[in-house]
């Protein structure tokens, strides 16, 4: 599973890019398909990495909000990152007990180090 990161980590973003273009098109009414299809695409992806679900989570859904901004000035297309956390959530609780030993902050976006000071025991 560790080399099937940044090939997923590609699809994701091209299978975000391709849900932005159809939800984009004038007669495409259906916002419920795309969202679902951010909730799919990013959990099958994201479970394919196996690590920093929130950066597939991330690739997937955030290219409709950009256009839809972008080209449309809606910025109620911000509504489309809502599947992509719920995506990192599904993603934390299916592959948790596969750890052995968790680590509650491995899931943050961003390192966090702690100094551990000698004279506390």
């Amino acid at each position: 599973m560790k080399n099937l990161f940044f090939p997923s980590l590609i699809l994701s973003t091209l299978a975000g890019l391709g849900i932005a273009w159809v939800d984009s098109r004038p007669n495409w009414d259906d916002t419920g398909i795309a969202a679902g299809a951010i909730l799919l695409c990013g959990i099958f992806f994201g479970y394919l990495a196996g690590r920093k679900p929130w950066l597939i989570a991330l690739a997937v859904s955030i290219w409709t909000p950009v256009s839809g901004i972008l080209f449309s000035q809606n910025f109620g297309s911000l509504i489309a990152l809502i599947p992509g956390f719920l995506d990192f959530w599904v993603l934390t609780l299916v592959t948790w007990p596969e750890k052995k030993s968790f680590d509650r902050f491995a899931l943050l976006p961003f390192p966090i180090q702690f100094e551990i000071n000698k004279f506390d025991r």
